[in-house]
């Protein structure tokens, strides 16, 4: 496994969290409606992303390892 397997792991938690958060608060409360809730939308797309490219280097190491 990679040195960085922990961090992988830490980090991908909070960015699913928060990307899930921000994308459901600009869709859902504030429906779109300005430049601010689009930078919004697209902070939570892009961590959710991230962090679901983290979590699969850190399933994909775990897998390989065995």
């Amino acid at each position: 496994m990679k040195n960085d397997f922990i961090m992988e792991l830490i980090l991908c938690i909070p960015l699913i969290l928060f990307g899930t958060w921000s994308t459901r608060k600009a869709v859902n409360k504030y429906k779109l409606k300005s430049y601010y809730d689009f930078q919004m939308l697209g902070a939570g797309i892009s961590s959710i992303i991230i962090g679901i490219y983290f979590l699969y280097s850190v399933l994909s190491d775990i897998i390989t390892a065995f």
